[in-house]
């Protein structure tokens, strides 16, 4: 749909924290947040737009609690949070095989994001979407 910047994500962001309510980001929403606190984003080579990906959890979190260590997941983007720019408010808790960022949670903030969709089909195993959802 275009990048963060095109919405000023930021602006809602900062509303949100603000009023001290908790974010939780999917697709864009993890750009925008890398985006909101300082991180850059890139392009990906080959669009992931409706393609299943494989990830790696590195870090359980809030996200990934009691799910496995490899989930296949439904991508549909082309954009990125930077790995080497992402500010160190964030821990990343879970990736790719070749690094794209897949999902972070702040450090002390409630705020977490996933770059995939948890309501796509293709992130059906274990009922991982909807467990990440609730």
């Amino acid at each position: 749909p275009g990048t963060p910047k095109d919405f000023d994500c930021a602006a809602t962001i900062k509303k949100a924290r603000a009023r001290e309510l908790p974010i939780f980001g999917v697709c864009l929403g993890l750009q925008a947040l890398a985006e909101a606190y300082g991180g850059e984003l890139r392009q990906l080579h080959i669009p992931m737009h409706g393609k299943p990906s494989r990830i790696r959890v590195s870090k359980p979190g809030v996200i990934f609690s009691g799910l496995p260590k490899e989930v296949t997941v439904g991508r549909y983007h082309s954009i990125f949070a930077d790995p080497v720019r992402l500010p160190d408010d964030f821990m990343v808790t879970a990736e790719t095989e070749d690094g794209v960022i897949m999902a972070f949670e702040h450090r002390k903030e409630p705020i977490a994001a996933v770059q995939f969709h948890p309501e796509s089909i293709m992130t059906l195993g274990h009922n991982a979407g909807m467990r990440i959802i609730e």
